[in-house]
């Protein structure tokens, strides 16, 4: 069978299992038949390509065989841990006609064990020595649960072995058997030896958080959040102190912001406990770049003397000296791969916060002025900064615009640049829109002093923004405004306590 008809029955493989969902560890009686089918296409050891230049003497016919050569193995070791999760995960009890499926994979898995692919041969041999330990699972239990804590390390090694490797299936056991270490952490929540191990475990999550195979960075965000639950105090504060690392890439730290998500939400009501850690972490990600940091002074004293939301500025040297200095700030060079990043990261953590924002409830008070503050500063700078590209000229003179691949990357700079200052402001007013909606009537007792500037700087959004999301957000945002103060000053006769006419909104 060629690697193309194992891909067919591959196929196939999957669409059983989804059909079929977590049925498939209890009883596998139709997909161990289907990956016993593929495996039986191994059940002779592969020849050296010997007989390729008998049907064709062309080297590229020869490169082709390699690459599905290549192919079928990565199929078989999906095959292989497959089995693995069927044994590992699924039942121990199983019916007689599966035991004999998985007997019947002995002679195959036996000649696997011998793959020239490492990685293969280890799941073969492995799966093997399952199969054939099954009947001694029980007597077994017990020292396994004397033995477990002690194995940590062979444990953690065999699972980086695993994470090191080329293979998709591979990286996957591994995160796998990090999980299970994570599992063992929740036990020992008050031992001193576990909160070392915690932070191994952490930092090894940590620096799969670079894999490109989503299925593996995606499952290392999920342990980040599996051991914040387990060990919050200790695990929070480390994931806490990745996300602020600027040494860190911006990709990693986009994800950490993701994985700080995810254990906010296991928190439940002990989030108040950690409450400033999260704030003050999405807070200190969604300031500009250190290396923007005068740029965006300048922009904002600049900003203070154009946009007058509150006042006039009436100091003309103040202007003339700024705009003096705007040339040499906006001629300065930008790497925008690594600007349009920062902006995805600095969007992330915005839409983060205002998760966290809301699953605080009461809690978010100590730190709610710091919150709109940021987030005030943020779209007024950002609203400036599209001011400014308005301004400053095309980059390209007359000879190079005549160029036309010349002018399609100047465009396509400047969307760049469009993009990442959008994301900020998508994000920011995500953010007042999202508290206004999802505390309602609680944002009058939250942010009493606050919802005048909140009311203004939404309309000036609503007004001035020419992106249609941010202006979407900002309608929304003063709909659900208008609707909670209509809803105070002139309540209902259903919001009405029957008895003593009052107004039955607070009551909840």
């Amino acid at each position: 069978m060629t690697a193309k008809s194992i891909e067919i029955v591959l196929m196939l493989l999957v669409a059983l299992i989804e059909c079929l969902g977590p049925s498939v560890l209890r009883s596998a009686v139709t997909v161990l038949q289907c990956i016993g089918t593929v495996l039986e296409t191994y059940n002779t050891p592969v020849t050296p390509s010997v007989n390729k230049m008998q049907q064709t003497g062309s080297v590229v016919h020869d490169d082709d065989s390699d690459g599905e050569e290549e192919k079928g193995d990565e199929i078989l070791t999906v095959c292989l841990g497959v089995v693995m999760t069927i044994l590992e995960m699924g039942s121990s009890h199983r019916s007689d006609s599966e035991e004999r499926q998985l007997r019947a994979m002995l002679p195959v898995l036996e000649i696997l064990s011998y793959h020239p692919r490492p990685e293969a041969a280890g799941l073969a041999s492995e799966a093997r020595a399952q199969i054939l330990s099954r009947s001694a699972v029980k007597a077994s239990d017990t020292s396994t649960a004397k033995t477990g804590t002690q194995s940590f390390e062979e444990l953690l090694g065999k699972a980086e072995q695993d994470l090191s490797s080329e293979l998709v299936p591979l990286r996957a056991r591994g995160i796998v058997t990090l999980t299970k270490l994570v599992r063992q952490s929740h036990l020992h929540p008050r031992d001193p030896e576990w909160t070392t191990r915690v932070h191994v475990l952490a930092r090894v999550f940590l620096a799969h958080l670079h894999d490109t195979e989503s299925y593996v960075f995606l499952a290392a965000v999920q342990g980040l959040a599996a051991l914040s639950d387990a060990n919050p105090d200790v695990a929070i504060p480390e994931l806490v102190k990745a996300l602020r690392d600027v040494n860190e890439s911006l990709e990693a730290r986009t994800k950490l912001s993701e994985a700080l998500l995810f254990a906010a939400k296991r928190c439940g009501e002990t989030l108040v406990k950690y409450g400033k850690l999260f704030v003050y972490a999405y807070l200190d990600c969604i300031r500009p770049l250190p290396s923007q940091r005068k740029r965006v002074k300048r922009i904002q004293e600049e900003a203070s003397m154009r946009m007058q939301l509150v006042q006039e500025v009436q100091i003309d040297e103040a202007k003339i000296e700024v705009e003096k200095n705007a040339e040499h700030f906006d001629n300065e060079p930008e790497n925008e791969q690594e600007l349009l990043a920062a902006a995805t990261l600095r969007a992330s953590c915005l839409s983060n916060l205002a998760e966290v924002c809301v699953l605080l409830q009461w809690g978010l008070q100590p730190y709610l002025l710091d919150v709109l503050t940021c987030i005030f500063g943020v779209l007024q700078l950002e609203l400036e900064l599209e001011h400014n590209a308005k301004r400053r000229p095309m980059s390209i003179d007359n000879d190079v615009a005549v160029d036309n691949d010349q002018s399609k990357l100047q465009r396509h700079r400047e969307e760049e640049w469009q993009q990442r200052v959008v994301a900020v402001r998508r994000g920011a007013v995500f953010v007042l829109r999202y508290l206004v909606e999802l505390l309602g009537w609680k944002i009058l007792e939250l942010m009493p002093d606050q919802l005048l500037p909140l009311y203004r700087t939404l309309k000036h959004v609503a007004r001035v923004d020419r992106d249609d999301v941010v202006v979407f957000h900002a309608n929304r945002a003063l709909t659900a405004l208008d609707d909670i103060m209509r809803a105070e000053l002139f309540p209902s006769v259903d919001q009405h306590d029957a008895a003593f006419r009052i107004s039955s909104l607070r009551i909840s």
